[in-house]
């Protein structure tokens, strides 16, 4: 999962970079938490995440979204 110091979507800044100290980490599942599935990954200097919204799995999907005002 990720760890943020944002716990609302709206809270999040809209440009990158706006709130430097602000950090995230992304945190390993214990089966996950392997050495070699992260090797090289500091040659990188942008990863792709895929998630799934856990918070409202239960709501059913929907291609409709409300952007941020």
């Amino acid at each position: 999962h990720i760890q943020s110091p944002y716990k609302q979507k709206f809270a999040i800044p809209r440009q990158p970079r706006l709130v430097p100290e602000a950090k995230a980490k992304l945190i390993f599942a214990p089966d996950f938490n392997r050495e070699e599935f992260v090797r090289g990954i500091d040659e990188f200097t942008h990863i792709w995440l895929l998630f799934r919204f856990h918070e409202t799995a239960d709501k059913g999907y929907s291609a409709m979204v409300r952007p941020p005002r």
